[in-house]
């Protein structure tokens, strides 16, 4: 039996536990805050406490360490899969990360796999799938949000996922493909409205959420774009609140405020939006993918559609190259997964 070691018992590190332990794999938490739940497969230790948790992974060995902590406690984790020779994966979408991670998976021949969650993750891989296909290509879009399916406040919005997270989506640069060269751009920009069954929707471009996806598809690519989507309204206030009052030069205040100011909800929507335009075989082709995701039932839990989406999508990788270790080795993008091979492995309809 296999074995993986969940760093981070949280929404997603939850989820994440319970469908692994339905896989038939052997599975350990680790959490510095006491977690009943998980009961003997839970130890209280807080993984910045080097020799603790060096201490466990030598005991437990196991085959793969997952690390389902917020993106500044990315680093750490990877840098014990290294160390101990083990695979590594995380759901995180901090580009600054990814970088550190790329250069860690120099000095091992264990598979190391970030960005293995909502976006980038599953979005980086249905893209891939639908990009493979064409000889050419003008324009890539590739849009995702969750959202509260109920919002009675000015922003729309409530709090579906890592504050923290959200706030870095908000402030950090975004990766485009413009005219066949990445660049950086400034995050808000780029407002797109659209309609959705029958909903309006707004979309801007986010730091993180292409993930590697603009490198490996740069040459082929003409225009490249990642944008959240919100409902209408949202992006004017938060730019508002970013650059004119200059809250992205104060990103703990904005935790802090969001966490306090902004309702928690499981009534959520996760929507997933790409569209490819290219040439195939001389003619101009269009192809997308267009999605909504609800909450669903998951090992007895109710998961929300981000937890579901993250999750799923986290296990299905985790269980493809535990099943393939021999073709993963080294620093392990998305788009190097096959679409049809990751559904194979999740009960979430993607």
């Amino acid at each position: 039996m296999k074995k993986i070691l969940v760093l981070g018992g949280g929404r997603i590190g939850r989820i994440v536990f319970h469908i692994l332990k339905e896989k038939k794999y052997e599975v350990k938490i680790l959490d510095k805050m006491p977690l009943v739940e998980y009961n003997k497969d839970f130890t209280a230790i807080d993984i910045f406490d080097e020799q603790k948790v060096d201490n466990f992974i030598r005991f437990f060995t196991p085959d793969a360490i997952v690390n389902c902590l917020p993106f500044y406690a990315s680093k750490k984790p990877a840098e014990y899969a290294v160390k101990h020779r083990t695979h590594y994966f995380d759901v995180t979408e901090d580009v600054e990360t990814g970088r550190f991670i790329r250069e860690l998976a120099r000095s091992t021949d264990k598979a190391l796999v970030p960005h293995c969650g909502l976006a980038p993750g599953i979005v980086s891989i249905i893209g891939a799938n639908l990009i493979k296909d064409f000889d050419s290509i003008n324009d890539v879009r590739v849009k995702c949000g969750v959202l509260p399916i109920y919002s009675t406040n000015s922003l729309r919005y409530a709090i579906t996922w890592s504050v923290d997270g959200l706030v870095n989506q908000y402030c950090n640069k975004c990766l485009v493909v413009d005219n066949y060269h990445i660049k950086e751009v400034e995050a808000l920009g780029d407002t797109e409205n659209f309609i959705f069954d029958g909903i309006e929707y707004e979309s801007f471009n986010t730091s993180g959420g292409i993930g590697t996806l603009a490198e490996s598809f740069a040459e082929k690519v003409c225009q490249m774009s990642y944008q959240t989507i919100r409902y209408p309204g949202h992006r004017n206030l938060v730019y508002f609140l970013m650059n004119e009052l200059g809250g992205a030069n104060h990103r703990e205040f904005l935790v802090n405020l969001f966490q306090s100011a902004l309702p928690v909800t499981r009534d959520d929507v996760t929507i997933i939006n790409i569209t490819v335009n290219g040439s195939m075989n001389g003619q101009v082709i269009e192809k997308s993918y267009t999605k909504k995701f609800y909450s669903q039932q998951i090992s007895s839990i109710q998961a929300t559609s981000l937890e579901a989406t993250t999750a799923g999508s986290l296990c299905a990788v985790i269980s493809e190259v535990l099943t393939n270790p021999e073709k993963y080795k080294g620093f392990i993008k998305q788009e190097n997964f096959d679409l049809n091979v990751i559904r194979k492995h999740t009960t979430v309809n993607f």
